[in-house]
């Protein structure tokens, strides 16, 4: 556990950092964490997607501990777990293929099926006359574009 200089006390809790101060009580997910240090002054930074939170901290001792405990091995696991629970139960599917069939046969569900998801293929199909699963196909395909693929350039969708 950590005290900033004003009294609050940091800890890690399951699922994220713990800032306790007065009645005021703070969890920052791992999720949202991008990264975490303690600066050569002393200051505790946890830097999520928009902001970069800083305490500075009461005393020295522990405080490089508590960064190599906590800072690099919870949040790596975290992330770790995280892409585990994202992929787990689907297939890959490649993200290339999967963008260029939902953009042009989008319409007919096939992106759908060949990501493993019959049912909505089906749907998909069956209302395909309607156009609407041609507009679904290419918000798929728009929305896939900016998914991070894996070493393989698969994604889990």
């Amino acid at each position: 556990m950590l005290t900033t200089d004003r009294g609050q006390k940091i800890s890690v809790v399951k699922d994220g950092i713990q800032i306790e101060g007065g009645e005021e009580l703070q969890v920052i997910d791992f999720d949202d964490i991008k990264s975490i240090r303690i600066t050569e002054s002393n200051v505790l930074q946890i830097r999520s997607d928009d902001v970069v939170m800083q305490y500075p901290l009461r005393g020295t001792e522990g405080n490089q501990d508590f960064y190599n405990e906590y800072g690099i091995a919870k949040l790596n696991f975290s992330k770790a777990r995280r892409a585990d629970q994202i992929s787990a139960g689907k297939p890959p599917v490649n993200k290339a293929l999967y963008i260029v069939l939902a953009i042009l046969l989008g319409s007919f569900g096939i992106h759908k099926f060949y990501a493993g998801k019959v049912g909505t293929g089906i749907v998909f199909f069956i209302f395909s006359w309607t156009f609407i699963p041609a507009i679904l196909g290419i918000i798929d395909g728009v929305r896939t574009l900016d998914r991070v693929p894996d070493k393989d350039g698969n994604i889990y969708v």
